[in-house]
């Protein structure tokens, strides 16, 4: 069912971009804010964006106030998200993509199975990633990305059922001259062979057709994510080969995330995010360059360092960054503080090359080999960010980097606020 038609460009049209941050959960936020329930909120022009993360709450103490149930934990991961949701003047319908990260216990599946329908709205994108969230007591965690209209704003969403076979929905958004497509959990299972090279293949081809329905292609995708079980090199040559047959060039690849982690069904599993302008207004979207790192695509990984995307507003969206350098390979291997040090250098020199600032980013998710490996990126983050605290949410799981020798690798997302230059 759609929502609200006529999808011209508003007339309604701040001065400014206005953003603010909601917490239910101040005091982790000098601590641990990853174990916390709290968003990020950007107004622009024609809609509210929420960036959010929510967890079952802590005491004093960081203990959880519900049971070790993984069940009951879930619960109040999304009473809590709703209540944080409504207090924003959204809601559960509003979101657009939706990350739940669930202890990585594969005989928690089917507990998992049963628990999704239970909170998440019919048609909502969510991937569910088995997952440890970093913090001892903590069995789920959320990330959910929200869009919701401004009142009296044209505006048009419509749910999408991509494969529901294998539970994959998307959502399409028109408003403000730009048609968004927004896919979650596109999975390889199916595939003829039980390799992981087999199940991305499966994957990119279920993506292929997924853009194809809806009238777009891979040229439209500035960003990806991709969870996989197995080896590396087998999701980089699946992706070489799909972009090869796609005649993806270098300035047209999105940026991405590549992470180790156990799908809900088969060995890979993908969202991407399409954009395409409705005619009025041009649509920026463009490659940002590294200075403190070699681009991927250099080593024989297709995937930009980061892209700039103007819209409704101007975000930047950093691939997954680790401790990488000019010359493509790995610093300071097995060495967890230097390379914290690193990434955080590489993230920011992109932030930076937009001429953005620490205060401009909105959502921070870290992946670790260990959980202590996080406590020096967070020392970094504290000292580079007004009064010790984060300026965007932050989920930190426990799953690995995607190259031998790795200990965090971190992705991020940055919203300038000032009006995008296409909207005038």
């Amino acid at each position: 069912m759609s929502t609200a038609i006529n999808c011209h460009r508003s007339t309604h049209r701040p001065r400014v971009i206005r953003r603010f941050v909601e917490s239910f959960d101040p005091e982790l936020e000098r601590t641990m804010p990853w174990a916390g329930t709290r968003a990020v909120v950007v107004d622009g022009p024609n809609v509210r964006e929420i960036y959010a993360v929510a967890a079952p709450r802590l005491d004093a103490g960081s203990q959880p106030t519900v049971s070790e149930s993984l069940q009951e934990q879930a619960e109040r991961a999304f009473e809590r998200l709703s209540d944080l949701l409504q207090r924003l003047d959204a809601s559960l319908q509003d979101i657009v993509t939706l990350d739940v990260y669930i202890q990585a216990r594969k005989d928690q599946c089917r507990l998992v199975e049963q628990l999704i329908p239970a909170f998440v709205p019919e048609g909502c994108p969510r991937e569910v990633l088995l997952v440890n969230p970093v913090h001892p007591d903590l069995k789920v965690t959320l990330q959910a990305y929200v869009i919701r209209p401004h009142s009296g704003v044209p505006f048009h969403r419509r749910p999408v059922a991509v494969d529901p076979e294998w539970d994959v929905w998307g959502v399409e958004l028109k408003y403000g001259g730009f048609r968004h497509y927004f896919v979650t959990g596109i999975p390889g299972a199916g595939a003829s062979g039980n390799t992981l090279r087999a199940h991305c293949d499966r994957m990119f081809q279920r993506a292929q057709k997924a853009l194809e329905q809806e009238g777009f292609s891979i040229q439209d995708v500035p960003r990806t994510h991709l969870y996989y079980a197995g080896p590396y090199q087998d999701l980089r040559d699946a992706r070489h080969k799909y972009f090869d047959e796609q005649q993806v060039t270098d300035e047209q690849l999105p940026a991405s995330t590549g992470v180790p982690a156990i799908p809900r069904y088969g060995r890979a599993v993908m969202r991407f995010y399409a954009v395409q302008s409705l005619g009025d207004v041009p649509l920026i979207n463009r490659r940002v360059d590294p200075r403190t790192q070699s681009q991927a695509f250099d080593y024989g990984s297709l995937f930009a360092r980061a892209r700039w995307i103007e819209t409704d507003v101007a975000r930047l969206e950093v691939s997954g960054t680790a401790s990488m350098g000019r010359n493509g390979k790995v610093v300071y291997k097995r060495k967890p503080k230097q390379q914290a040090i690193k990434t955080r250098t590489n993230v920011m020199d992109l932030v930076h090359r937009c001429g953005l600032t620490a205060e401009d980013l909105v959502r921070h998710i870290v992946y670790v080999c260990k959980p202590h490996h996080l406590d020096p990126w967070w020392d970094d983050i504290k000292a580079c960010s007004p009064g010790g605290k984060p300026c965007g949410v932050i989920s930190a799981v426990e799953a690995g980097v995607c190259w031998q020798d790795l200990t965090i690798g971190e992705e991020a997302t940055a919203v300038s606020l000032r009006r995008p230059s296409n909207l005038g």
